[in-house]
């Protein structure tokens, strides 16, 4: 009981703590980033991969109709309209950043 207490009324992070944090979330970029700087997004490589996804599965979908396997063809085509969503997903989220490519916080 005491230690839920104490979660649920921490007290605001001192100076030392906030450069503890902040080294922390930076700390495995500075060993593996040339420039030492965590990615920003990947919402690109997420449209990429859904791009491609989109295409095999098509393609697999359309000879799975050719070859006369249904079964087939039918999860070929819903995993080509998931990737299809996820494509709107990804577009309607860049947009959303802005051409800054930063979300609004304000």
């Amino acid at each position: 009981m005491e230690r839920h207490h104490k979660i649920l009324h921490r007290r605001p992070a001192g100076p030392a703590e906030d450069l503890f944090a902040r080294a922390l979330r930076r700390w495995p970029w500075s060993q593996f980033s040339p420039t030492a700087e965590p990615p920003r997004s990947a919402l690109t490589l997420r449209l990429v991969l859904a791009t491609f996804g989109m295409a095999v599965c098509g393609v697999f979908a359309g000879v799975a109709v050719i070859i006369g396997r249904p079964f087939l063809a039918i999860a070929m085509a819903v995993l080509t309209a998931v990737a299809t969503f996820d494509i709107a997903v990804i577009l309607r989220h860049r947009a959303a950043r802005g051409p800054g490519g930063r979300a609004d916080t304000r």
